[in-house]
């Protein structure tokens, strides 16, 4: 049975994976400052309390980790902290996940991924031929 480590996965979305991959038979371990409900964890989801911004991670088991941060509050007093607060939750668990075997950049639709310098220069390319094909047809 392949393990799942939902990282912020007390929250609604989490609560829905949760729930499908112990349907599949998955074992899930939620990463969070809350508790998943109680229903959850009596059909076998795990918990491992940890608040990302503030303290130390505990260690994580082997899986396929899954991040889904996202708003903890409907109307935040400084709606401009909550990128910050992903950003660097999302660089405290890279950080702790250092090491581990995996793919963090694959990307699941089977596209090619071009470092952002060569993904630029494709598009600069692209946009350029394209203009020059506009200007030898003429108006």
């Amino acid at each position: 049975m392949e393990g799942c480590i939902l990282v912020g996965g007390s929250g609604a979305v989490g609560q829905s994976i949760t729930r499908a991959l112990l349907e599949a038979d998955r074992k899930v371990t939620v990463l969070d400052a809350r508790p998943p409900p109680g229903r959850l964890m009596a059909a076998g989801a795990q918990w491992l309390e940890a608040d990302l911004l503030t303290s130390d991670l505990p260690p994580l088991p082997e899986g396929e980790v899954v991040l889904l941060l996202g708003l903890v509050a409907s109307r935040p007093r400084w709606p401009w902290l909550l990128p910050v607060r992903n950003a660097i939750s999302t660089a405290r668990i890279l950080s702790a996940l250092a090491g581990r075997a995996g793919d963090h950049l694959r990307n699941r639709a089977g596209l090619r991924h071009h470092p952002p310098h060569q993904a630029g220069a494709r598009r600069a390319s692209a946009a350029g031929t394209a203009h020059r094909a506009q200007l030898r047809a003429g108006p």
